[in-house]
């Protein structure tokens, strides 16, 4: 963080955000300065190494889920909820296909 004087910077407001500086030479230098303020790294996303195995997973685990609902009763709660799991799954294979 630097801090300047208002009149530095002309045409420049209080609390105004700078990322360059050019401060004109003195008389009898020949080189002005220059300061800049490098803005803060953007975090990285983490990274899934491969969507393929992803989508294997998510293949495997949708036939469980069919597999588990053709034995359970078919009125059950747990059969609703078998099948929202296995819309979503359906859902993110065709995203990731």
């Amino acid at each position: 963080r630097y801090l300047f004087k208002i009149t530095d910077i002309p045409n420049s407001k209080t609390f105004d955000k700078v990322d360059l500086l050019i401060i004109p030479a003195k008389p009898g230098e020949e080189l002005s300065r220059i300061l800049s303020a490098k803005p803060s790294k953007k975090p990285k996303p983490i990274k899934i190494a491969n969507f393929s195995t992803l989508l294997k997973h998510m293949i495997i685990t949708k036939e469980r889920l069919i597999a588990t609902q053709e034995e359970e009763e078919q009125n059950s709660e747990s059969t609703e909820q078998i099948q929202e799991k296995i819309d979503w799954l359906t859902k993110g294979i065709s995203l990731f296909s």
